[in-house]
């Protein structure tokens, strides 16, 4: 069953560890901070996505419709050694991950 508040497009941030909803993303928004470790929902799927860029430990977004959202902090690890996640969720149960390789460690890190 579809859920009642989807919006395509509209995304949403989720606390990784407890599964809270932190925070609702309004539309236009250009940039978002994330202040701990968490899993970005965007409301669609995959096929909403032009292409991904990674500068530093943000993750800019860039968008079919022309817009980009840069998620300020997304490759930085938690304690357990994990960054946020970017998941699709079509609104019918269909729950897409993208997937991000993980670069290297410095040699001084490893």
């Amino acid at each position: 069953m579809a859920q009642s508040n989807f919006t395509l497009g509209a995304v949403d941030i989720i606390a990784r560890h407890g599964g809270a909803k932190i925070a609702d993303v309004a539309t236009g928004t250009r940039s978002v901070s994330l202040t701990q470790s968490s899993i970005v929902r965007i409301h669609g799927t995959q096929a909403l996505v032009s292409s991904y860029e990674r500068q530093g430990n943000d993750l800019i977004v860039h968008m079919k419709d022309g817009t980009t959202v840069r998620y300020q902090s997304f490759f930085e690890l938690d304690a357990d050694g994990k960054h946020s996640e970017l998941v699709f969720d079509d609104g019918n149960g269909a729950i897409q991950h993208a997937i991000f390789r993980q670069p290297p460690l410095p040699p001084n890190q490893c």
